[in-house]
């Protein structure tokens, strides 16, 4: 659900989102790029890097 939740098929705005990604976790971040490998036409970039930007500050480097 939270991976769904910031996907472009979700109904939540942009920004709401962004919002959102606050109070992921590292396991929830996680599975949100997981998904994204399974199916990158449902994200927008944004989030992803955004996702990526959050692993980085917990400490985790994401190589693509």
């Amino acid at each position: 659900m939270r991976a769904y939740k910031l996907s472009k098929n979700s109904e939540t705005t942009h920004e709401e989102k962004l919002k959102a990604l606050e109070d992921y976790d590292t396991e929830d971040l996680l599975y949100v790029l997981r998904e994204f490998e399974s199916y990158p036409s449902e994200y927008d970039k944004e989030i992803i890097i955004e996702v990526h930007n959050k692993l980085f500050e917990k400490g985790i480097t994401c190589i693509y």
